[in-house]
């Protein structure tokens, strides 16, 4: 913005890349991550939802956003958008899981 008097800190849920002038454009964190700090200048300040959870909105401010996949699916991995359904032949009886488990034999 013109005739600005100082520059404002990049936002939290993302980040503005460093140019020479005042307002590098922000960022949002990608979904499936979160930055809680203001004043963040690379995508390294996004930090991914762990295993087991997921946040489908891009620019979340807060690890809150990382909810836990509900029972009979799963989120492998870091920084899932959603979770994913147990495929045939396998199950998940508990939230926030990273993976489902095998029917055994005859069931």
């Amino acid at each position: 913005e013109r005739g600005q008097t100082s520059c404002d800190l990049c936002a939290a849920g993302g980040y503005c890349e460093v140019t020479d002038d005042c307002g590098g454009g922000f960022t949002p964190c990608l979904a499936g991550s979160y930055n809680e700090k203001t004043g963040s200048s690379s995508p390294d300040a996004c930090q991914q939802c762990p295993p087991g959870t997921f946040s489908p909105s891009s620019g979340a401010n807060s690890s809150g956003t990382c909810k836990s996949c509900r029972s009979g699916t799963f989120a492998a991995g870091s920084r899932n958008a959603e979770c994913e359904p147990c495929k045939a032949g396998s199950y998940q009886n508990a939230t926030g899981a990273a993976g489902c488990i095998r029917c055994g034999l005859g069931s």
